[in-house]
């Protein structure tokens, strides 16, 4: 049996930011601790590496035609300590999800104002939460991960099997997301000042991000007390996953299936859940419980 102290050193954050283009997101997961590592399917990276306050970073070279496999692989990797990089991001979320479309054949396209740039995302939770979510992001990690995404936006309906359809929820088409994460920012450029700003939109740490607050100037300098845990992680208790496993049909030997599918890990037999997991196990089950509501009896 292999075993390791967890120290203060141990303490990593999983973080999501999202917004329009030109916020800022890709110049907060670049400035990251430590070395940075970055699976840029955007394609735009490069153009940061003289930027002022920026160190120098490095990137994943993967194959279009395998980006699933390679970005979880290189996830896995850096998540476990097999590597010396501290931070791990993903930009974007949203340009990685239209590869995957590509991929599984769906013809893609987005509805915004903007006519230069449409395209449509079908609705593949399931699949990307098992496939990836779930074998990248979850689990004990050592390094922070951070992903960027574009902002909410009005989906169309799909074009591969099913009717029309309106999906699409904060910060992006997948609906659980944010459950992947500690802290999610909804990141802004104030139009009279040009000021970024930041809104918590999700949060474990209350006491240091509230959610609904405003973050001027978002830094790495900010989460210092989260890191080096002078703070804790909100506490969620066993009662109150309990009620909600309840509220959303699972009982039983159900609850344990349900948990091994969505890649909780047993330890010693058991399902002790640590505190991230029942936040995370929390806005998964919400989520059900929202969708089994709005369908019509």
């Amino acid at each position: 049996m292999k075993v390791s102290k967890v120290t203060a050193e141990n303490r990593y954050l999983r973080i999501c930011v999202f917004g329009r283009e030109s916020v800022g997101k890709t110049h907060f997961a670049l400035s990251g601790p430590g070395e940075v590592l970055v699976f840029d399917k955007e394609g735009r990276v490069a153009a940061m590496a003289d930027t002022p306050g920026i160190k120098p970073f490095s990137r994943v070279d993967y194959d279009e035609r395998n980006v699933v496999a390679d970005f979880v692989e290189a996830a896995t990797e850096v998540r476990t300590g097999n590597t010396p990089f501290r931070t791990f991001a993903l930009d974007s979320w949203t340009d990685f999800e239209l590869a995957v479309d590509r991929i599984r054949g769906f013809e893609t396209r987005l509805q915004t104002t903007n006519a230069t740039k449409t395209f449509e995302l079908a609705d593949k939770r399931q699949y990307l939460e098992r496939s990836v979510l779930s074998p990248a992001l979850t689990g004990p990690t050592r390094c922070h991960l951070v992903v960027t995404a574009h902002e909410k936006n009005a989906w169309a309906a799909r074009t591969s099997g099913g009717g029309a359809e309106t999906i699409g929820k904060d910060p992006d088409g997948t609906r659980n997301l944010s459950h992947y994460f500690d802290l999610v920012f909804h990141m802004q450029i104030d139009p009279k000042t040009r000021a970024r700003t930041a809104v918590v939109k999700k949060s474990n740490y209350q006491s240091v991000f509230a959610i609904g607050q405003v973050v001027p100037n978002l830094c790495w300098q900010l989460f210092t007390p989260i890191i080096n845990r002078q703070v804790a992680v909100d506490e969620i208790t066993n009662e109150s996953v309990l009620e909600l496993f309840t509220k959303a049909g699972y009982d039983g030997a159900a609850r344990g299936k349900w948990l091994a599918e969505n890649g909780f890990q047993q330890r010693d037999n058991k399902w002790n859940l640590t505190a991230a997991d029942k936040h995370r196990a929390a806005g998964l089950l919400r989520t059900e419980i929202e969708e089994k509501e709005a369908i019509p009896a």
